[in-house]
């Protein structure tokens, strides 16, 4: 009977064509929403992770002005100071003082070289500045050779002069070793005088490694550094800072002429490779600074459209389907009566294709939301998640908590043990969070090693039960080709009032401490 009804329905091809031009353009509408979400979540994605990078740019900074006030704060830096510049200029420099010097900078792998200078007087120092000579009665102490020159094309000699807490000078080259490097400049005051300037040379290395090394984001996305001069001062690839190569150049200057006169979003053409960018500016006062930063997260096309673009594949292969189908029912009809029992069967196999069809879309959904390394819920889906808990806690009694935790020293393990045996680790991580906790709780991997688990009506002392448990059982996990796994560390906090963006930031703010303090740690 069923068959009878889908060959009187065929009769009249007209509505299934019109049928199926309605459903391809239903799913080109749809896949034209999937972009513009995935541009959405690249913003949203880039806002929170520049935002994050500035804010760690600022404490990094603050951390290395701390290292120089210690430095000059020391007993034996105190009492050379206190020796007036015209009597140490007589004496010969304490190899004790030198060899401090040159010890304070092979503790600290930032520095390339820190030097102290000191002046004569207060007054000298305006002098040389107002005759442009920059020469300096004093002396000086320094790990390694250091020229006046220097210090004064990079700007720092006059704006300690000019009342700066601190100023950072333009990224350039070293003489010695070609890298980038950077000065960093502190006066040292005296009586509400300035008698002297210590200087602190940062390798870029080590930024780079400290703050993006291993910000990354699925295959593609990762953050870079660049300056107001068109230069990229920080990148994962050490060849592209202060590259001369004219389309880094050209892409850098699109990207501040967007920044500067636009808005914080820009696409553009990368070496044949279509890319987005989103940047900030740092949060440094430009006062303080000679170049102003911009802190830059990109990702190429391919991978923020690679969902949109499997599901357009997809339905133009099921519309081709469909319509050939169609067609060909339409012929069989023709034959008359002896083939449309073949014309039945065809249509039962119509019903399983789009059944299939159902099945696809319905795995292509699941994926979306889906780590494919560890093979649970990516960022967005714990952020989601944490939202609408958030959203449905409020003006209620129950509590919610959430546990952010990092594999420790997983770049390290990655350079010593091979990024197969890192990806073994992360993988087992995920697939322990999915046989430990199953629905209700939600967990996920944040990016890089770092991941997340929401426990919903478990108290503090409850969560961290259940977070030690979890450990354990990571760490009674044997690995044959693994001789040495890396630890966890874990934050664990519970829900105050505040937003999911604050939760986390808090959360990571703890993790950041677990970092400081070693591995195998855990914050609450």
């Amino acid at each position: 009977m069923k068959a009878k009804e889908e060959q009187s329905k065929l009769k009249k091809p007209i509505w299934p064509l019109y049928a199926l031009a309605f459903t391809f353009v239903l799913n080109l509408v749809f896949y034209g929403l999937m972009r513009h979400n995935a541009d959405e979540e690249f913003q949203q994605i880039g806002q929170v992770i520049t935002k994050e990078a500035s804010q760690s740019f600022k404490i990094w900074i603050e951390e290395q002005r701390k290292i120089a006030s210690l430095f000059v704060l020391s007993t034996p830096m105190q009492d050379w100071l206190e020796v007036p510049a015209s009597n140490s200029l007589k004496a010969t420099v304490d190899p004790k003082l030198i060899r401090y010097v040159r010890n304070v900078v092979s503790r600290f792998n930032q520095f390339e070289n820190i030097s102290v200078e000191k002046f004569e007087n207060s007054k000298q120092p305006w002098d040389t500045l107002e005759s442009g000579l920059y020469e300096l009665k004093g002396s000086r102490i320094s790990a390694h050779e250091f020229k006046l020159d220097q210090l004064t094309s990079s700007g720092s000699f006059e704006a300690i002069l000019q009342g700066k807490a601190y100023f950072i000078s333009s990224i350039f080259k070293s003489e010695e070793t070609g890298k980038p490097i950077f000065y960093y400049s502190i006066p040292i005051m005296k009586n509400n005088e300035i008698i002297g300037i210590t200087t602190l040379t940062v390798r870029m290395s080590y930024f780079t490694d400290a703050l993006i090394q291993d910000v990354t984001y699925r295959q593609t996305g990762y953050l870079l550094f660049v300056d107001d001069r068109g230069e990229t001062i920080a990148h994962t690839m050490e060849s592209y800072i202060l590259s001369n190569e004219k389309y880094l150049k050209d892409i850098v200057n699109e990207l501040l002429t967007s920044l500067k006169i636009k808005d914080n979003y820009f696409r553009g053409n990368f070496q044949g490779n279509w890319k987005q960018y989103y940047g900030v500016s740092s949060d440094l006062d430009s006062q303080f600074i000679r170049n102003q930063w911009y802190i830059v997260f990109t990702e190429k096309e391919s991978a923020i459209y690679s969902q949109a673009n499997r599901f357009l594949v997809l339905i133009m292969a099921s519309s081709l389907s469909v319509l050939f189908l169609l067609f060909f029912y339409i012929y069989r009809l023709e034959l008359g009566k002896a083939k449309r029992r073949q014309v039945s069967r065809e249509l039962i196999e119509k019903e399983r294709l789009e059944a299939e069809l159902i099945q696809k879309n319905s795995e292509i959904i699941k994926r979306i939301n889906m780590d494919q390394l560890t093979g649970i819920g990516h960022f967005q889906t714990i952020l989601r998640y944490l939202e609408q808990q958030i959203n449905e806690l409020k003006d209620t009694d129950e509590v919610l908590t959430f546990v952010l935790f990092r594999v420790d020293y997983l770049r390290k393990f990655n350079e010593e043990e091979g990024y197969v045996s890192g990806d073994i680790i992360l993988n087992y991580v995920g697939k322990l969070l999915r046989e430990l906790f199953e629905a209700p709780y939600v967990s996920g991997r944040l990016y890089g090693n770092v991941f997340a688990v929401l426990f919903k009506g478990q108290m503090l002392i409850e969560s961290l039960i259940l977070v030690e448990q979890f450990r354990t059982h990571y760490e009674e996990q044997n690995f044959a080709l693994i001789p040495q796994k890396p630890s966890l560390s874990f934050a664990v906090v519970q829900w105050e009032g505040e937003t999911a963006g604050e939760m986390v930031r808090k959360a990571e703010t703890l993790l950041q401490k677990c970092k400081k303090e070693g591995s195998r740690q855990i914050k609450y």
